[in-house]
């Protein structure tokens, strides 16, 4: 189910399907997703549980995509939120992950047909290239008609990030980055839902960390990419 590679100073953990045995579960919407480390120092993370308590105001939010480096489609998730209120051959999608190496890159490509159920000829592909200063991170579908995607990246708690317009700039303890996204963005923003900050590394407790999320127009001509890019 989960996959960790390591390339260069680059450690990337990713999920590779989801064997769910019943509707009643608990996991988190993050196929699409990953967490990535830099030479041990975490930039891109997960944002945790947090609470399985129901008063607790983030109950139950954390499984959903846009806590995770993952892709909503026209607002939706690869899978239903409730799916105890569907058939299983509904909400069930079948998962494919490839690994490639090139020498001086490798490629980790995730598809599903989780978002066909919304758009049937979809077929939404995420490759991720890591290569020695980027990670490069392609989004493509096989749909002809414009439709939205949403990407959201969140940041660790202790990374200084700062919106440029065109760009991130991330400072960790020992390295800067840009995070380079499309500039002709249907929308872009940082930190714009607060709920969204929250990190948890343990039950029941949180902090804060940053994230962005853009919405773009996608079709089968235009691919969505966002590349992180290591200074040397």
């Amino acid at each position: 189910m989960w996959k960790k590679i390591q390339f260069k100073s680059w450690e990337i953990v990713f999920k590779t399907d989801e064997v769910i045995p019943t509707p009643y579960h608990h996991c988190h919407h993050d196929f699409y997703g990953f967490v990535l480390y830099d030479d041990g120092i975490p930039l891109m993370v997960d944002s945790g549980g947090a609470s399985y308590d129901s008063k607790f105001d983030k109950y139950n939010k954390a499984q959903l995509p846009n806590y995770h480096n993952s892709i909503l489609i026209n607002g939706l998730s690869y899978r239903p939120y409730s799916t105890k209120f569907y058939p299983n051959d509904y909400w069930t999608p079948i998962f494919v992950n490839e690994t490639i190496s090139e020498g001086d890159s490798i490629k980790i490509k995730l598809s599903s047909t989780g978002f066909n159920r919304i758009i049937p000829d979809i077929n939404l592909t995420r490759t991720i290239e890591l290569s020695e200063c980027m990670i490069c991170i392609d989004d493509t579908c096989g749909t002809s008609s414009d439709i939205t995607i949403s990407n959201f990246f969140h940041f660790d708690q202790n990374l200084s990030v700062k919106d440029k317009k065109s760009h991130l700039n991330i400072v960790s303890k020992t390295n800067e980055y840009v995070l380079e996204y499309p500039n002709d963005n249907y929308k872009n923003s940082i930190n714009e839902d607060k709920l969204y900050q929250f990190y948890s590394e343990e039950y029941g407790s949180y902090e804060k960390k940053q994230y962005i999320n853009n919405i773009n127009f996608i079709n089968m001509q235009k691919k969505i990419t966002h590349r992180l890019i290591k200074k040397k």
